[in-house]
């Protein structure tokens, strides 16, 4: 997609509304992805040692319909692997029956609230009856794309993050609008790109939108889907003019770049060009930390730096993020990945080109079918 075009996506949300209206009118489950991608064999293949396993699963792997898909990588790590695999049709009436003879599914769902409202419902009945690996997990699949369970968890272990107030009582948001200190930055959600995300510059602003959303409801990106009877309510940090995503997938396979706003623009987010250079040490670590803590195969971490302190503050995460490309590091120009020395506490660069879909596949593989004694 042309910059320029990005740019306006981000600073003009009703144009990505449109867009995505006519994305997932026309187009969700009805066009078929195309099985061409160009880039799939840009990255050299990950390797899993089977012999560490203590059964050979069968994968079970849902067709996402992403322009760039996820699948064909999945398929590719079986394939290099010598995996046993099927696809699997998890949207039909059947799809009990589909998953009967997998030993585990892997689907990574389209950011659509009705996307996710199918994963979580089924990935729960699949956790408590089914009793096979997922990828995500149930827990992961919970809280992906729910920035107020999200702002919870970084709240209960310690993280640094944005001071949030979210609720679902009128009378406690327009007694939080006469208290609160403005600007504050709200947002809707599932969301991604900044779209739905917006600064509130005064109480009158804030009472006028509480109003909204417990009247007719906020419009949201999504085609027939408003906000209705709630509120998320970040405080605005003014940042160092980049928002920093590190993802982590162990400590042999650490990424990440930078997210440069459009001018006189808050908001860093995915439709903003990036700058693939060095990482700094400091939110590499505290996304590994949090990696730990939520117990994910993978997990990316964006970050603010704040203008005021320059601390870095967790402002979403998430195992299921957009790759479009193979080279998610760039260090001197060069592509590659970090790893941590756990023993001397030293990152060092290594070259290479990788899929997070296929580091993510192993990580799930090894997690849950490893021999005991490894």
């Amino acid at each position: 997609m042309d910059r320029r075009l990005k740019h306006l996506l981000v600073r003009y949300p009703v144009l990505g509304r449109l867009g995505r209206s006519v994305k997932y009118r026309v187009f969700s489950r009805v066009r078929p992805c195309s099985m061409e991608d160009p880039t799939l064999h840009d990255a050299d293949p990950v390797l899993l040692d089977t012999g560490l396993l203590a059964k050979i699963p069968l994968v079970g792997i849902v067709k996402d319909q992403d322009p760039l898909p996820y699948y064909t990588k999945y398929e590719r790590f079986c394939q290099a692997n010598r995996l046993p695999y099927r696809f699997v049709d998890i949207h039909s009436s059947r799809w009990m029956e589909e998953i009967r003879d997998c030993d585990c599914l892997v689907w990574r769902p389209m950011e659509c609230p009705w996307d996710l409202y199918e994963l979580k419902r089924k990935f729960f009945f699949i956790s408590e009856k089914v009793n096979i690996p997922t990828f995500p997990s149930f827990r992961d699949a919970m809280i992906y794309g729910d920035k107020d369970l999200q702002s919870k968890f970084l709240q209960h272990r310690g993280f640094l993050f944005p001071k949030t107030f979210m609720t679902h009582d009128f009378q406690e948001a327009m007694e939080w609008a006469e208290t609160a200190h403005f600007p504050q930055v709200h947002k809707i959600f599932p969301s991604s790109s900044s779209q739905g995300v917006a600064v509130i510059a005064d109480k009158k602003k804030a009472r006028s939108l509480i109003k909204r959303a417990f009247g007719p409801g906020l419009r949201t990106c999504w085609p027939g889907n408003n906000l209705k009877n709630s509120l998320f309510f970040q405080e605005f940090i003014p940042h160092t003019g980049f928002d920093l995503r590190i993802t982590v997938a162990d400590d042999d396979h650490i990424f990440g770049y930078y997210r440069i706003p459009p001018k006189r623009d808050f908001r860093a987010s995915g439709l903003s060009p990036t700058i693939k250079k060095s990482l700094p040490a400091e939110p590499i670590h505290i996304a590994r930390a949090l990696k730990k803590e939520l117990d994910s195969v993978i997990l990316s971490v964006d970050f603010l730096q704040s203008a005021r302190d320059k601390k870095f503050y967790v402002t979403e995460f998430s195992p299921l993020i957009k790759v479009i490309t193979c080279e998610q590091l760039h260090v001197n120009g060069q592509p590659g990945r970090y790893s941590y020395d756990p023993v001397t506490k030293k990152l060092t660069f290594h070259k290479g080109r990788f899929w997070l879909q296929e580091l993510s596949l192993r990580n799930f593989l090894l997690k849950n079918f490893m021999k005991e004694q490894m």
